[in-house]
């Protein structure tokens, strides 16, 4: 069984990221006990992404997708009928990218990890953190084929506090702390601790 997957936080962090990209040399992105043989991650799409367009720019997947990030860490297993708008990569990033393209099987996978949490093993389930999820985005970005460059740039993507406002009010946050992912997401400190106070985080609704 594996026991937990521990992504090293952020000792890569944004800004010591930026000077990574600025010099060539790679991140240092290590989790414990992932590692295949000859030290490279070995990470395997098992299904052909099918999505359904329902208003533009919310996608439903017809068919279950998997994603196995290694056989010590598991298999991130996107079921038939999630829909998403690919909300887990801040917007400003989305113009490195095309629309649609190889990657979104990497953005599909961030997205479920991000809104359910759980990544599937043996015997069960694993629950990662933040981190976990966003190593395992750049992993997969990898195995779709983009460049180093772009990947890096979309790691620190979903690093940013953008990003960590999805994490914390997006789908897969307790119903307490959720919001809607449309309007002003920056609020000021005063405003946010305002909802907070507000948010009735004792009751039935909060997971």
């Amino acid at each position: 069984m594996f026991r937990g997957i521990h992504a090293r936080r952020c000792r890569a962090g944004p800004l010591r990221g930026l000077v990574s990209l600025a010099s060539g040399r790679p991140l240092r992105m290590r989790a414990r006990g992932v590692r295949a043989d000859g030290g490279k991650i070995m990470g395997t799409f098992l299904d052909k992404l099918r999505l359904e367009d329902i208003n533009g720019h919310t996608m439903r997947l017809i068919d279950d997708f998997r994603y196995v990030v290694s056989r010590k860490v598991g298999m991130v297993h996107v079921r038939a009928g999630f829909t998403t708008d690919f909300a887990s990569i801040p917007r400003i990033f989305w113009a490195l990218l095309p629309a649609c393209g190889e990657h979104n099987r990497a953005a599909i996978a961030h997205d479920w990890l991000y809104a359910r949490r759980r990544i599937e093993v043996t015997d069960g389930y694993t629950i990662p953190d933040r981190a976990t999820c966003d190593w395992i985005f750049l992993c997969a970005l990898k195995d779709c084929g983009i460049s180093w460059a772009i990947r890096n740039i979309m790691w620190l993507a979903v690093r940013s506090p953008a990003g960590a406002w999805v994490w914390n009010h997006g789908e897969g946050a307790p119903l307490c702390d959720r919001k809607p992912m449309t309007g002003k997401p920056w609020r000021s400190r005063k405003e946010r601790a305002n909802d907070r106070s507000g948010d009735n985080c004792s009751g039935q609704g909060c997971l």
